[in-house]
């Protein structure tokens, strides 16, 4: 029988979603859950200024090894809690002759939880956060970053759009589309009365303006539309239909440019990693008719959480700057269910910022030790609301 403070304890839990109870007995189910099992056992111990003993690789593999041997006798069991589809509490037993033994409990601290609980008002951030956010979902976020997160025990927020929704590995379309350009010869046209295009360009940086205008333009129509769109422009790029055997023929283009599956995201979420929607087909919203950018943001969560059988809770916006974003969206990421929902500029939590324009410090793969500094500690935004104002940093048009 469950006591007030049970039935409490519980209520509280299932305002985040169903709470569920997994046990996982098989060599399988436990080695992908493991790793999130020992991240959120060494969160733990540091949140308490203590040192995990599964900070050491030998007592991982100690425990990884124990589990294999004990799955196929039928004595391991790697309990699970799950609210809303996310992991919350672990531990690490046996179970034999009836009897349950407990060995090694854990529960969850990640900062992503922290956050979402500190959204809504249920938690204080600790001092000096940083949460780390991933956006597009390439198949690199699994191969090359995900490792080294776990090197680091750190978790990561990963907004992935509805081509992680697909069986075969395909790429977002505005990418495909600069992949295009860039290929094609400087001899290219390109006619599309349709959307009153006439272009010659010549040389990289005319490609890319007029890729851009592009991409404002086709994001007004729907994704099968937009692709008859790219399509007719390979054609008169003069490109031939295998164009992008170069991309996906070549296992580190494969990596930046495909896209992950659902397996793949299931593999993301078994290591303890959060999953957040970035939209159907990744359009620049703020062009879309409503209907469209509507069926972007809500199917995208639904499209999610059928494929992980778990909560999203947390949007990215594509591009998210501000000329991509408006009043409208942030409206629609409520309604749609979000608990928050992430720009792509600005940086920094503050106790006035609106918890569905959450600004961000967008990291590239070019950016100085400095110029990250300046963004981290609020230098840069500081920098330009003197220079611009409050409202060209963080106002949003309707």
């Amino acid at each position: 029988m469950q006591s007030r403070n049970q039935r409490r304890g519980l209520n509280a839990l299932t305002k985040n979603g169903p709470v569920v109870v997994r046990h996982l007995r098989s060599r399988g189910e436990i080695a992908d859950a493991l790793p999130g099992f020992a991240e959120a056992h060494v969160a733990r111990f540091l949140a308490t200024g203590r040192i995990s003993n599964l900070i050491r690789p030998e007592r991982r593999v100690f425990l990884a090894e124990l589990a294999k041997l004990l799955s196929d006798s039928g004595w391991m069991n790697l309990s699970r809690l799950l609210v809303g589809g996310q992991p919350i509490a672990w531990n690490y037993g046996f179970q034999f002759a009836g009897t349950w033994f407990w060995y090694q409990p854990t529960f969850d601290l990640s900062l992503i939880h922290i956050f979402l609980a500190w959204t809504e008002g249920q938690q204080q951030l600790p001092s000096r956060s940083v949460l780390l956010t991933c956006d597009d979902g390439p198949r690199s976020t699994l191969t090359d970053m995900l490792p080294v997160l776990q090197e680091l025990e750190l978790s990561c927020l990963f907004f992935v759009t509805g081509a992680s929704l697909r069986e075969s590995p395909c790429m977002l379309w505005h990418e495909e589309m600069l992949l295009m350009f860039l290929t094609a010869t400087d001899a290219c046209r390109l006619d599309l009365a349709e959307i009153s295009v006439a272009a010659h360009p010549a040389g990289r940086q005319e490609k890319q303006l007029l890729w851009w205008d592009l991409v404002k333009k086709l994001s007004r129509y729907d994704e099968s539309t937009r692709r008859k769109f790219v399509e007719k422009i390979r054609v008169q790029l003069g490109l031939p239909s295998n164009w992008s055997a170069a991309y996906t023929a070549d296992l580190a283009a494969c990596r930046r440019f495909l896209m992950l599956n659902g397996d793949e995201l299931h593999s993301l979420t078994a290591a303890g990693m959060c999953v957040g929607a970035h939209t159907i087909s990744h359009p620049m919203l703020s062009q879309s008719p409503e209907e469209l950018s509507w069926n972007e943001i809500s199917e995208s969560r639904r499209g999610l959480e059928s494929v992980l059988g778990e909560r999203v809770w947390a949007m990215a916006y594509p591009f998210g700057d501000l000329a991509s974003v408006t009043r409208r969206e942030l409206e629609m990421a409520e309604r749609a269910g979000y608990k928050c929902a992430f720009l792509n500029f600005g940086g920094g939590f503050g106790a006035q910022t609106a918890r569905f324009a959450w600004p961000r410090v967008h990291v590239v793969g070019n950016i100085s030790l400095p110029e990250f500094e300046a963004h981290v500690s609020g230098f840069y935004r500081w920098l330009r609301e003197g220079l611009l104002g409050e409202q060209a940093v963080t106002g949003l048009g309707g």
